[in-house]
């Protein structure tokens, strides 16, 4: 089965992110873009705007994770005209050691051929003891 566009540009975001390339992010999100982490205990504001979206998914000091050795497999993917969900189980080393291993389930939505939105779910609990 061939790869869809929308695959590819979730690739494309994954690797920006991966890449701390706010360029190649600002190329992929559309101008009213936001990033929701609904969960109320990671204490988010949610949703994100644009330009801070970018900011925090780029922002290398900021993140406990070493992003050079994160890996994502997705698991499963469903697919309609605007959206595209995938659930993925996500591996990377901690900065401060060990490792961190947690499932997301990212619900992106399309607008004229860019990211408009993107939804996270994830184990919040986990990921804030692997913070600390």
């Amino acid at each position: 089965m061939k790869e869809s566009n929308k695959a590819a540009m979730v690739d494309a975001y994954i690797k920006a992110i991966r890449d701390s390339d706010a360029a190649a992010l600002d190329k992929l999100l559309a101008p009213d873009f936001t990033l929701t982490v609904p969960q109320p205990s990671l204490e988010v504001a949610a949703p994100l705007d644009r330009a801070t979206a970018i900011g925090l998914l780029t922002d290398t000091e900021r993140n406990f994770i070493d992003m050079r050795t994160i890996t994502f497999k997705r698991t499963n993917v469903v697919e309609t005209g605007t959206d595209y969900v995938v659930e993925m189980s996500v591996h990377a080393a901690l900065k401060k050691g060990g490792s961190y291993d947690n499932v997301y389930v990212v619900w992106y939505r399309f607008a004229d051929g860019k990211i408009k939105s993107c939804r996270e779910h994830l184990d919040t609990a986990y990921l804030k003891a692997a913070m600390n």
